[in-house]
């Protein structure tokens, strides 16, 4: 009696053992699945918004910063502090949108050297600002006319294509402008730096973000 009892107790404990293994295994390995596959969805979900504006055909500078940052284009560099191609201005008057289309925050560094003939990049707007959390200001400087300028937020934030990065092209008297929004999780200071190739200098917009809870 004493050694059936004993028996039996031995069979449920080897059976609890093997339950908890196969519950271990199956935790393991469900485990990995989910690791295996959250950079893709990561990568999807960061994504989409951009996605989304892109497929409209209105937003290409988007397109270009997805298709970069997904190994689907080598057109163009993401990070700031990255050179970007040199400027061709020939190639830029025959076809200025193969240049515009194209999101490379490095761009403010490729500055035109001061000479005779080479106008100096100034400001047009406050270069500093003082705005609410989600709220929109306008940046703009006067260049050559009708040549490229770069704007780059260090700071977050993002511009009227999404990005910490736009470029834009100025109009027949120079003036350039490019559309600042303090997005959500943008706070204190920001730092905007816009750069021409067809103009010396750059400019440096310096904009004090004001949280929900201090807004007047």
């Amino acid at each position: 009696m004493l050694s059936l009892s004993r028996w039996r107790w031995g069979s449920v404990l080897v059976l609890a053992v093997l339950a908890l293994l196969v519950s271990f295994v199956a935790v393991q390995l469900s485990a990995a699945d989910e690791r295996k596959s959250a950079p893709a969805n990561n990568e999807s979900r960061r994504a989409l918004p951009l996605e989304s504006q892109a497929i409209s055909g209105t937003n290409k500078q988007a397109v270009s910063a997805i298709e970069l940052a997904q190994g689907r284009s080598d057109v163009g560099r993401l990070g700031v502090m990255q050179k970007t191609r040199e400027f061709d201005a020939a190639a830029y008057a025959r076809d200025p949108s193969a240049y515009l289309d194209i999101a490379e925050p490095g761009r403010v560094w490729d500055v035109a050297e001061p000479k005779e003939g080479v106008v100096s990049l100034e400001p047009i707007s406050p270069v500093i600002v003082e705005m609410n959390q989600l709220a929109t200001t306008r940046l703009e400087v006067v260049t050559a006319p009708s040549a490229p300028v770069t704007f780059t937020s260090f700071d977050l934030g993002k511009f009227s294509n999404g990005l910490t990065t736009i470029t834009v092209q100025a109009n027949g008297k120079g003036s350039a402008a490019a559309e600042f929004i303090a997005s959500e999780g943008t706070v204190e200071n920001v730092n905007v730096l816009a750069g021409s190739p067809s103009a010396s200098g750059q400019v440096l917009f310096s904009i004090q973000i004001i949280p929900p809870d201090l807004r007047r």
